[in-house]
């Protein structure tokens, strides 16, 4: 069964080195595994940290959608990048992946609609409101502070522009209070690309029951995102306890190497490495997937929920799960679990193709 996967940040790897088709042993994402998880697309974020300074963002995220372009024509035989509805349903026809772009953090947009209309026309597809600062015109889930309300007016505009652009909007990394405002403005669907289940993980980049039923409501969908800080509550704990520090260096890393990505991604390894030490003994296995799945099933239905792993852009995955080659074992999971096939179709990829479809300009 074919794979949508709506959140990776294997461009900042390929930016650093890496090369997609040799393969990235230290990475999640590859040509070779693609083909193996039977990935029919991906989304490829396109993450700007908020402290890259302002005169620099746009510029950095359109270097970013360069090399996602040259990375499909490099390797066209396995990869096609796809933006449009009917591009993407005859990607799920043939063998290879069709890559679609994201912008992750509205900050690369510098407060003005035409930055977000010259994205569009480059064939982004959705964009992450936030990421971990607050913008000037919407609040992160992050910070403890918000000088508005979630969204300012000029943010009500952004959230008008997406729907009239065929942007679908992304809530992950956004406030509550943003989450709610954005949901009374938006006239489409939206999702949370890489987001998880508060119930489960009570923690602040989680959703709520209610925010869940309101995406449900908006015919919107979650992408479950891999990352075992945010799908188990006792790792989390622990994670808090050994690495606060560490998290607050990633900033530092941003700021110091936003123009050298090489340098960038050495520094993020290094990260990686220091994060799973301090994390060595404690573990979260594939079946913590499967239950954030399944409560979102429970809660709202089969339509509402899909795959936002967020590969190569976390420092550790659950047990055993090597990189996206991991989804035939994932499906099989909830097959024996009793989700049907035609419920598996929806999580796998049809649940995406909907809100796609629903956001097309």
């Amino acid at each position: 069964m074919r794979i949508a996967d709506i959140h990776c940040d294997t461009i900042l790897k390929i930016q650093g080195g890496a090369d997609i088709a040799a393969g990235i042993p230290w990475g999640h994402i590859d040509i070779d595994r693609l083909r193996e998880g039977d990935v029919a697309l991906q989304v490829f974020a396109c993450f700007i940290s908020s402290v890259v300074p302002k005169n620099k963002a746009n510029e950095e995220a359109h270097k970013l959608i360069d090399l996602i372009e040259e990375t499909c024509q490099k390797n066209k035989q396995y990869l096609q990048l796809v933006a449009e509805f009917d591009e993407v349903k005859n990607i799920l026809a043939s063998p290879g992946t069709g890559i679609i772009i994201a912008l992750e953090n509205g900050h690369s947009i510098v407060n003005n609609l035409k930055n977000l209309e010259s994205f569009r026309l480059r064939g982004v597809r959705y964009m992450t409101l936030t990421h971990a600062r607050n913008l000037d015109w919407a609040a992160s889930s992050t910070e403890k502070v918000c000088p508005f309300n979630g969204l300012t007016p000029f943010g009500e505009k952004v959230i008008a522009a997406m729907n009239e652009m065929g942007i679908i909007i992304d809530t992950s990394h956004v406030h509550e209070s943003t989450f709610w405002k954005v949901i009374k403005v938006t006239k489409k669907p939206l999702i949370a690309s890489h987001s998880n289940v508060a119930q489960i993980c009570p923690i602040a980049r989680n959703l709520s029951d209610d925010q869940i039923k309101a995406i449900a409501d908006n015919g919107g969908m979650v992408g479950i995102n891999f990352f075992p800080g945010f799908l188990d509550q006792e790792y989390n704990r622990v994670q808090e306890k050994r690495c606060g520090d560490l998290f607050a260096s990633l900033d530092e890393i941003e700021m110091k190497y936003f123009h050298d990505p090489v340098k960038k991604i050495k520094a993020l390894l290094k990260f990686d490495r220091d994060f799973r030490k301090r994390m060595e003994g404690i573990e979260v296995g594939l079946d913590c997937i499967i239950q954030h799945i399944e409560y979102i099933i429970k809660l709202v239905g089969d339509e509402y929920v899909g795959f936002g792993s967020d590969f190569d852009g976390i420092p550790v995955l659950p047990k055993n799960v090597k990189g996206c080659n991991v989804y035939p074992e994932i499906l099989a999971k909830l097959g024996e679990r009793g989700i049907i096939d035609k419920s598996l179709e929806k999580i796998a990829y049809l649940n995406f193709l909907r809100v796609l479809y629903e956001n097309k300009s």
